[in-house]
């Protein structure tokens, strides 16, 4: 984690596809979340992209709750995505 930043965002997006119900597009949440089908996620994150979709509501991999992917290349003037707070994490670690 020394590298890495946790970050609070406030996002307003217009164009956002929810596949929190995987059922919409004839797929289940397991074909969303499996390792197996890593090469579908990726298709239908690059079908949105090219269709100017600036976000996708999908579920965690955990299954904890959901997570919201914002394909930066598509956010559009009337969007917005601002990180309002984040924090760099400093973690002890025992070297002996």
């Amino acid at each position: 984690m020394a590298d890495r930043r946790i970050s609070e965002i406030e996002v307003s997006l217009s164009a956002v596809i929810d596949l929190r119900d995987a059922g919409v597009i004839g797929l289940s949440t397991d074909d969303l979340v499996s390792d197996a089908t890593y090469a579908l996620t990726q298709e239908i994150a690059l079908a949105a992209l090219e269709r100017g979709t600036e976000g996708l509501l999908v579920p965690a991999a955990s299954l904890i709750g959901h997570n919201l992917v914002v394909l930066l290349e598509n956010v559009r003037a009337g969007s917005r995505v601002k990180v309002t707070r984040y924090l760099d994490p400093r973690l002890l670690m025992d070297r002996s």
